[in-house]
């Protein structure tokens, strides 16, 4: 949980994390098998709103507090992917039908498609933010690296 990665946090509540984690694996678990039984499309969409409010405020409030410009690129990276793929989903759900007969003959976007590919970078990207805060607050001395200048990863130098 990106809400309880907070060191000192984690030093005074020592089970929140894996509580929260169990917790968030069992109401996806449940929500899942409701959504199969029910498919409620609607409850879905906002549940999936919800939880891009929830990534990108706590992300950013992270963010901001490590003042670490090396982060800027990533976190931008970051918050293009969910804000674009966010969108491409939601018309993918609500004009399928439109989109895949477009006039003259054009070819169905895919919008769902890229949703998955832009959500995966999302979330490739997350933790990319999320290791050198935590690292620091650890005392380590983290790096940003980019292979070929456009994929970061965190290299991890010694203890400050």
């Amino acid at each position: 949980c990106l809400l309880f990665s907070d060191p000192a946090f984690e030093a005074r509540h020592p089970a929140m994390g894996v509580l929260c984690a169990w917790g968030g694996v069992a109401f996806c678990m449940v929500f899942a098998v409701l959504h199969y039984i029910y498919s409620f499309v609607a409850i879905f969409q906002g549940l999936i709103a919800l939880l891009v409010v929830a990534m990108v405020s706590t992300l950013t409030l992270k963010w901001r507090r490590a003042r670490d410009p090396t982060l800027s690129r990533p976190y931008a990276m970051y918050l293009g992917a969910l804000l674009i793929a966010f969108p491409l989903w939601v018309a993918d759900q609500h004009f399928c039908e439109h989109l895949y007969s477009l006039p003259g003959g054009l070819p169905n976007p895919q919008f769902h498609a890229w949703w998955h590919v832009l959500m995966g970078a999302n979330c490739y990207l997350a933790p990319i933010i999320e290791g050198p805060i935590r690292l620091t607050a650890r005392g380590y001395k983290p790096r940003f690296k980019y292979l070929m200048r456009c994929l970061p990863y965190v290299s991890v130098v010694d203890k400050a």
